[in-house]
């Protein structure tokens, strides 16, 4: 085993490290953009193997079955038996026997010509329990690790998305993680349910922190309340929707896919006395747009106009950010960004007797680009956090 890791090792100039496919769930087997980025990262004749550790269904992903729809021949595309948990669908194997497949030299050996590895969906921590051991990394995923600095791509879809970064979110929603104490148990998170819950993550990924189902799950406020748990240096956040993804090459990004990626910069931010948070830098990208990883800034993809300003309104200080009931672009554009009568709006979640208003500003430069086919960049925002009392419901 030591000998092939040494050879895998051997063959990995740091130079040449790969790219990283981080994609936010829910991946329509149809996207073309996400499938056919992933296999066109692939390092050439290279084989592509699927990691399922983190699923309850490992054999049964359908993943590999995109993959041949997008014009992978299946003889090229190799499961790895990583996994924990048995899938009730595949009768003949239990893949709860693949426990020890992190140190399992067949297993390692399935990496010596991967040009593409993908971490399924599924729980997060499973892929952290099998592929370290008391935070240092199994033969597997050094041998993983030695593809990437090889040349090979890295991309995972949910689960497989929330392990990319240093820092991994494991648990908790939006409005727990703002008004409860942040944990590093993550059994705790079943007990006090929304409880924001952090852990470490595998770090292909060494520039900010990863959510998913970003839009979809409500999740603006954990993301924030998990940047103020790092170093202020690393506090740069990307929410990625589901259906979208990030293609990284070294601090260059690109979106892809039908929905948006959330950057919210903290590097800034301070707790306010209050409670909550203030001072977080925001912009939501979509399709085409770049991201310097670097310095945290928007590049609009090409074709991009200013969205036209409309008739001057007060928006109605009306609840709803944490629950997500119009997707947070449109309100943005809608009742801010477009709305030459007011320079802020407020939004305010609750939770028994307490309360958060999220108050966005727009700030000088401020943009809203959109193009035909409904793409947009939106960009120079400001985000605070208020913690507040919820008044007494009347009698």
């Amino acid at each position: 085993m030591l000998r092939l890791l040494f050879l895998l090792l051997l063959a990995s100039p740091a130079s040449a490290t790969g790219k990283l496919l981080i994609v936010g769930g829910g991946l329509d087997p149809g996207n073309r953009a996400i499938h056919r980025a992933f296999i066109d990262a692939a390092l050439p004749g290279g084989d592509i193997v699927i990691v399922p550790s983190a699923s309850a269904n490992p054999a049964a992903t359908g993943f590999i079955t995109s993959l041949v729809r997008h014009g992978v021949p299946p003889e090229r595309i190799i499961l790895a038996h990583v996994a924990e948990v048995d899938d009730p669908d595949t009768r003949a194997t239990d893949e709860s026997r693949w426990k020890k497949g992190a140190t399992d030299p067949a297993e390692i050996a399935k990496l010596a010509n991967a040009g593409a590895i993908w971490f399924s969906g599924g729980d997060q921590l499973r892929t952290l329990r099998l592929l370290t051991d008391a935070g240092t990394d199994t033969p597997f995923l050094a041998a993983v690790r030695a593809r990437h600095l090889a040349g090979a791509v890295i991309g995972g879809s949910s689960a497989g998305a929330a392990i990319m970064s240093r820092a991994m979110i494991l648990r908790g929603e939006s409005l727990g993680a703002l008004l409860k104490r942040p944990s590093t148990n993550a059994m705790e998170a079943a007990r006090e349910g929304e409880a924001l819950v952090m852990g470490r993550g595998l770090g292909f990924l060494t520039t900010g922190l990863v959510d998913q189902h970003f839009s979809q799950r409500a999740r603006l406020g954990r993301l924030a309340r998990a940047l103020m748990t790092l170093p202020a240096a690393e506090r740069l956040g990307y929410g990625i929707d589901e259906d979208s993804a990030l293609l990284i090459d070294g601090t260059a990004a690109t979106v892809l896919g039908s929905g948006s990626v959330t950057l919210l910069d903290a590097r800034r931010a301070q707790f306010a006395p209050a409670g909550g948070i203030s001072g977080l830098g925001l912009a939501i990208a979509s399709r085409g747009d770049r991201i310097d990883l670097a310095s945290a800034t928007l590049t609009p993809a090409p074709g991009r106009t200013p969205r036209p300003m409309g008739t001057a309104f007060t928006p109605a200080d009306s609840g709803g950010i944490a629950a997500a009931p119009r997707p947070l672009a449109d309100i943005l554009v809608q009742d801010l960004l477009t709305n030459p009568g007011t320079g802020s709006l407020s939004r305010r979640s609750f939770l028994n007797e307490d309360s958060l208003r999220f108050r966005f500003t727009r700030l000088p430069g401020a943009v809203a680009l959109a193009s035909p086919d409904g793409a947009f960049s939106l960009s120079g925002l400001r985000l605070d956090i208020l913690r507040e009392t919820a008044p007494a419901p009347r009698r």
